[in-house]
């Protein structure tokens, strides 16, 4: 019932419609003033000219109306651009951030000029990007200590959920391709969190705490769970870089 309502209420506020009606008004007018200067419909002639002043009245109210309309709905459009640009230049820099670092990639180990902060920033997460995707993840994760492991998959779930509110919360502003990058983005946290919580004690946990009488099948599964992670990391790191790209077009775009 409230589906059909809304579509009755997009159907009879459409901006086609409201054109027709007031071309309805338009024509109404005319018809009313000509028949009030008619001689044969002298004796009306009070009437259709009030009805014509009437029919007026409503066609500049109609119209101020919709120009009004239009106008807040730009407004609020403008506003919610601006608002979805910001939040996803923040969860930009929290995507590869929140990965990078415990790989052993902080931004700070980059040099950012203060009187050029912006522009340098992007280009030390650009440089971080890059670094992360030519390196050997596999071999890189492997070597990750437990610490390291535990804030990893802590950082990948919040990620993700920050992912899934920034789809839900601008879907209908952001542009179409930043849109489809995070679909994307999306996609490879979902399979990287699915996987590094496959069996996350042989991540975030010391060999000691682990059962002793499998610790050769336990190191064998390991082994293999980062592998996979590894690929997925792979996969999450170019989609954030193909994401970052069509951010910093979307910024050049409202700038």
């Amino acid at each position: 019932m409230r589906r059909a309502f809304r579509k009755f209420y997009r159907l009879l506020y459409s901006r086609a419609n409201i054109i027709i009606f007031l071309a309805l008004l338009v024509m109404s007018v005319g018809l009313f003033v000509a028949l009030g200067y008619q001689e044969k419909h002298f004796r009306w002639s009070d009437m259709t000219l009030n009805l014509s002043a009437g029919a007026f009245s409503s066609l500049l109210t109609v119209f101020f109306i919709e120009v009004l309309k239009d106008r807040k709905d730009k407004l609020s459009l403008r506003e919610g651009m601006e608002s979805a640009l910001e939040d996803m230049k923040r969860l930009r820099n929290t995507l590869i951030i929140w990965v990078s670092s415990p790989l052993g990639f902080d931004i700070t180990q980059y040099k950012i000029d203060t009187d050029r902060q912006e522009e340098s920033t992007k280009a030390a997460q650009e440089a971080i990007l890059s670094n992360l995707i030519a390196i050997d993840l596999g071999q890189a994760m492997t070597k990750l200590p437990p610490d390291k492991w535990d804030s990893l998959i802590k950082n990948i779930e919040e990620l993700r959920k920050s992912a899934n509110e920034n789809l839900q919360y601008y879907s209908s502003v952001m542009p179409k391709t930043v849109y489809a990058k995070m679909l994307k983005v999306r996609r490879a946290l979902t399979e990287l969190e699915k996987n590094v919580n496959l069996f996350p004690f042989l991540l975030n946990s010391p060999e000691k705490d682990w059962s002793q009488d499998n610790v050769e099948n336990w190191r064998s599964l390991r082994g293999y769970v980062v592998e996979r992670a590894a690929r997925d990391m792979l996969f999450y790191l170019q989609s954030v870089q193909e994401l970052h790209k069509e951010v910093i077009i979307w910024d050049q775009k409202e700038s």
